[in-house]
């Protein structure tokens, strides 16, 4: 998504930068850039399974609600216990997940 809306934003400034109809001010370039650049930094954040990546995914995954096919989905992967191992401590990754939660395995947990 990140790359698609920063290649988006560079492709629109070099096809239009000299149309004088079609024009963005600047603010419109930043809200393109900073809107890629989130979705970098959630990508960037979930691949190294920090907590905000996590939380970062659900706000970006809004945008997906207004298709309730597609959206639906994608929060029902974020439900999985897989996907919520991702984030777990470091020690806690390697042991196998219970099906019923996000608690892994033996121990007193």
């Amino acid at each position: 998504m990140s790359g698609t809306v920063l290649l988006t934003t560079a492709l629109f400034y070099f096809l239009t930068r000299h149309h004088p109809l079609i024009a963005l001010s600047r603010e419109g370039y930043a809200i393109g850039l900073g809107i890629g650049l989130g979705y970098s930094l959630t990508g960037v954040l979930m691949w190294f399974g920090t907590p905000l990546g996590r939380y970062l995914n659900y706000v970006c995954s809004l945008l997906y609600l207004t298709r309730p096919r597609l959206g639906l989905r994608a929060w029902a992967e974020m439900g999985r216990p897989e996907f919520k191992a991702h984030f777990a401590p470091r020690d806690d990754r390697s042991k196998p997940v219970s099906r019923s939660g996000t608690k892994p395995l033996g121990g007193d947990n």
